[in-house]
This record gives C-alpha cells, sequence and structure tokens, in this order.
C-alpha cells in the first residue's frame, strides 16, 4: 500500500479475528492500530462482522451487533458509517452488520445515507460496505454471506435509484462481480486467506 502511490487507503472491515465480546479484542485492535501507523496515506476503515458483531441471526458463530458492540466499535476505531471526497469522487462507507438490526443506529444509518446519496447523485460515487447484499443471485436466500430482507431490497434499491459507479464489499474471502443497474458490484477477496468453503 505504501509503494502504490495510492491518495488513501479503505479496509473493508474486519481489523480483527477476535469478535467483540472476547478480552483480546482491546489487544487485537491496538495491535492493528500500530500497524496501520505506519501507512503513509490516510487510512479509511469500516466495521466488518469481527469488529462489531454479526448481522442479527442466532445462528451465527458470534455475538451479534448491539449497541455495547456499537459503542466499543466507535470507541475504538471511529465512526461506523460516514462519507468523505476526494478530488471529484464520493466515497461513502457504511455499517452493514446494523442493517435489519432493528437498533436505533440502523434507522439514523438509513436516513444519513438516503440524504447522502440524493445530494451526491451528481458525482462519481462509491459504496462500500463489509457484507455483500448478495453474492452470486439478488434472490437467494440469507446466508451467513449476505445481507437478509428486508435490508438487502432496501439496500439495492437504493443503488438502483441513485446508481453510485460502483459497490464493493468483503466478507467472502473471494472475488465475485456482478453489475445493479448501472452501478459495478465487486465483492473483493481477502488479502490474507481464501475461505475453503468457496474452493468448489
Amino acid at each position: 500500500i505504501a509503494g502504490s502511490g495510492a491518495a488513501f487507503c479503505i479496509h473493508l472491515g474486519d481489523m480483527v479475528n477476535p469478535v467483540p465480546e472476547l478480552p483480546s479484542y482491546a489487544d487485537a485492535a491496538r495491535n492493528f492500530q500500530a500497524l496501520a501507523a505506519h501507512l503513509p496515506v490516510p487510512l479509511h476503515v469500516m466495521p466488518g462482522n469481527h469488529d462489531i458483531g454479526d448481522k442479527p441471526v442466532d445462528w451465527m458463530p458470534a455475538g451479534t451487533v448491539s449497541a455495547e458492540t456499537i459503542d466499543r466499535y466507535r470507541n475504538t476505531f471511529g465512526r461506523d458509517f460516514f462519507s468523505f471526497d476526494h478530488d471529484d469522487c464520493h466515497f461513502v462507507i457504511i455499517d452493514s452488520p446494523l442493517i435489519n438490526s432493528g437498533l436505533p443506529a440502523e434507522a439514523e444509518q438509513a436516513g444519513w445515507l438516503e440524504a447522502d446519496l440524493a445530494a451526491n447523485e451528481d458525482r462519481r460515487t462509491f459504496v462500500f460496505s463489509h457484507y455483500p447484499p448478495f453474492v452470486s443471485d439478488p434472490h437467494e436466500p440469507g446466508t451467513y454471506d449476505n445481507l437478509d430482507e428486508p435490508g438487502r431490497g432496501w439496500l439495492l434499491g437504493l443503488v438502483r435509484r441513485h446508481k453510485p459507479e460502483a459497490l464493493f464489499s468483503a466478507h467472502v474471502h473471494n472475488f465475485w462481480y456482478d453489475v445493479i443497474g448501472d452501478t459495478e458490484f465487486y465483492v473483493l477477496p481477502s488479502t490474507c486467506f481464501v475461505r475453503h468453503d468457496y474452493a468448489e
């Protein structure tokens, strides 16, 4: 990254491996921050499920996102949803584990995101989300790897309406590509390992 000449870096989430309810979370977060401090370019981060809790279903391997884990994330890493500009481009970072949570922060993010996308329709806009809305089909069932309804439909509706240039997501540790209306949709691989459950 340092040698790339990039103006900044966006981390798509899962800065740490221990989930928020584990006592090792704080040490792992400090380790990440110490490593990231060596970057000569600005680093923008967003919450992955390891950073703030899993999306709200009871069969996830870790605890779900909650008011407590949101506070812990914000106190550790800063804002969990925000946007910024660079040159003529607008970059939108969302907290995807919040979607479908029913928490007050979900409604706060939803109102902010709708207003932010509407206010920047005349700019080249790029949206970043840890969870992909879907992996291979917008009508696929909810799984560990995608957003469930009704949040999936809400987010896809915003993308189709406001037509950002691209949507980038992560979580799956493998590469997928699709198009949502006029928007290119990338699920990006991890830099650390490819998940074996997608090996076929």
